[in-house]
């Protein structure tokens, strides 16, 4: 994620709130009150026929676009018939989930329970959304298992009594299973607050939940359970005396759900052209050249590496997103600097609910901790960010403090013509182009490495998300980067590189191993500020081309430029065709968003050193 943004977005967790104690025994908070009643369980009704038997998870229905169209509960088709997770149907939620038994000699219950012996008393849930790719692989807290002392799912800042008792099947479903977070946006109107109503499907009584006021910063997310319903009415900005609120949205809870009223509204400079903000991007470029230089101490010998997200956590992230796909709001850039190329293209963005994001940051952190080779803490889970067509990402690095050592995730992508690499220049400043396929990871020292996506997003209505996640070492202080390093950078190595531009990304084919396959083709190598400018111009789509250009000259200026960069590129790093000398040693910008005070002292530290 980019060290400029800060989001604002503060969301307000009511199930933090103060809270009560109903009579059965749920706590509750007052937001969710309302709804509290109908989350008992009620008495379940006969068993129902016999569930459909399930040899293969390709048998599991599937919609158009390979990914799991409803809600499954499954257990082993040969479980104890006294294993309540056999016996057991919630008849109030019937309606939402299909219950499917695995076949006890199929591939579906190695997969799902792959430790699962005849007599075991277990049961898994399904997430409507799941990818074909990694339906069964479901997350710890959707696995039932009655010789399991765990208590359930657990809520941030909740601490866990030492004596616990175990759950009953029951309550699983009800905590983990049933319970889903839910969070509401005001993009409706400014002027008055969104106003969302719990009701009870077929009756007209209804239960006011929460007024939303307008914007991110006013979002709200409380717990619901599966099949809860809710009205939304709205007032329009300069609606007039005497408007009255109406009915704008009707939904279901069905998965976790995070939901905007109203459209997000365009950018403000939208429509501006990239030579508008041509001075700004090239002094940011030196910028970041001189603060990629402040860290000394580093993580690996490359400063990143590709790897590949657990099954469970890419069945629940990539499930969260498809289901909230059509939800997704723009992200809010206006003013933020010019490292996503808002003026040209929209940038949009998804919420993730905040237990959500405990569960997926744990598992991620480890991860990345055995990668860094110490112990990180979490600092910063962005939400999930969607590049569309023509978006482009500027050369940068990271917060100094916080976003030390990070993970960009995959989750979706979609009609592209051509790939869309991250860019990685390593130690010695060689350029990496890094393909990602849904549900790669790529780990980077994101404080220290410079990292883009200069070229831009191509294919008709393409789409790229991404989820970025940033760490930082937990033993090492706010001075980490002048620590020793536990592995030393690659920067002497044996031979050369052979590349094949025709051949693409991942075959660049070098002397010395050590440096992997994802070399640029290009072979380019980056030395100072004026280097990435170069990077930038060249990627530029259609070619770049200097601003105050007359419109008569600029289509051939563009393609003689291209044509010249196609004919002999990498260019001479040692030659400095851009005549704009007066911001060569501009180390004081900084950029908007990063913390100027501080940076400035360190390029001033750092130019005194160079």
């Amino acid at each position: 994620m980019l060290s400029i943004i800060t989001l604002t977005t503060v969301v307000v967790a009511l199930f933090s709130a103060p809270t009560r104690v109903v009579a059965n025994d749920e706590t509750i908070t007052p937001s969710n009150e309302a709804t509290a009643s109908s989350s008992v369980l009620p008495t379940p009704p006969p068993p129902p026929p016999t569930p459909p038997i399930i040899s293969n998870l390709q048998d599991f229905e599937f919609d158009i676009n390979g990914k799991l169209s409803a809600n499954y509960l499954v257990y082993p088709q040969d479980e104890d018939e006294e294993c309540e997770a056999h016996s057991l149907t919630i008849g109030t939620y019937e309606s939402f989930y299909e219950l499917v038994a695995l076949d006890s000699d199929g591939d579906a219950l190695k997969i799902v329970f792959p430790n699962y012996q005849h007599g075991d008393c277990v049961a898994a849930w399904l997430d409507v959304g799941t990818d074909r790719s990694v339906v069964g692989h479901t997350m710890p807290h959707l696995h039932y298992d009655d010789s399991d002392d765990s208590v359930g799912d657990i809520d941030i800042d909740i601490d866990v009594e030492e004596e616990a008792v175990p759950q009953t099947f029951r309550e699983w479903l009800h905590d983990d299973v049933f319970r889903k977070e839910v969070c509401f946006l005001n993009y409706y109107s400014r002027q008055n607050p969104v106003k969302v109503y719990w009701y009870q499907d077929g009756k007209d009584e209804e239960q006011l939940t929460m007024e939303l006021a307008y914007g991110d910063k006013n979002t709200k997310c409380f717990y619901s359970y599966l099949g809860h319903a809710f009205r939304t009415y709205g007032i329009k900005d300069h609606a007039g005396e005497g408007a009255e609120y109406e009915i704008i949205d009707e939904l279901v809870i069905q998965y976790i759900l995070v939901k905007a009223f109203g459209e997000t509204p365009p950018y403000q400079n939208f429509g501006k052209k990239t030579d508008d903000f041509e001075r700004s991007i090239e002094q940011t470029l030196r910028s970041e050249w001189t603060r990629h230089t402040i860290p000394k101490r580093t993580f690996s010998p490359l400063g990143f590496a590709k790897g590949r997200l657990p099954g469970d956590v890419f069945a629940s992230m990539g499930s969260f997103y498809y289901n909230n796909r059509m939800n997704k709001i723009r992200e809010e850039w206006d003013g933020k600097g010019y490292f996503v190329n808002w003026w040209e293209t929209d940038v949009y963005f998804v919420q993730v609910p905040w237990n959500l994001k405990e569960k997926i940051q744990i598992r991620l952190r480890d991860l990345v901790s055995e990668w860094a080779g110490t112990n990180v803490e979490q600092t910063v889970m962005y939400g999930l960010r969607q590049y569309e067509s023509g978006a482009r990402l500027l050369t940068h690095v990271d917060r100094l403090r916080t976003h030390v050592v990070s993970l960009i995730v995959n989750i979706a992508q979609g009609n592209l013509t051509e790939d869309w690499p991250v860019e990685v220049y390593d130690h010695d400043g060689r350029l990496h182009e890094v393909t990602m396929e849904p549900g790669d990871i790529v780990f980077y020292e994101s404080a220290k490495n410079l990292h883009s996506r200069n070229r831009a997003l191509s294919g008709a209505n393409g789409y790229y998300v991404n989820l970025f996640t940033h760490y930082r070492p937990t033993e090492e202080g706010d001075t980490w980067y002048e620590n020793e390093s536990q592995h030393e950078p690659l920067l002497d190595v044996e031979g050369e590189c052979h590349s094949d531009d025709d051949k693409g990304y991942g075959k660049v084919k070098c002397d010395d191993p050590r440096l992997g396959k994802f070399v640029s083709p290009t072979l380019f190598r980056a030395e100072n500020g004026e280097d990435l400018i170069k990077w930038w111009r060249y990627t530029t789509p259609g070619g770049y081309v200097e601003k105050n250009k007359e419109p008569s000259d600029a289509e051939d200026e563009a393609r003689d430029y291209q044509t010249h960069i196609d004919d002999d590129f990498p260019p001479d790093l040692e030659e400095d065709d851009d005549d704009d000398d007066e911001y060569a040693d501009d180390g004081d910008f900084a950029g908007e968003g990063h913390d100027d005070d501080y940076y400035n002292e360190k390029n001033e530290e750092v130019k005194d050193e160079l």
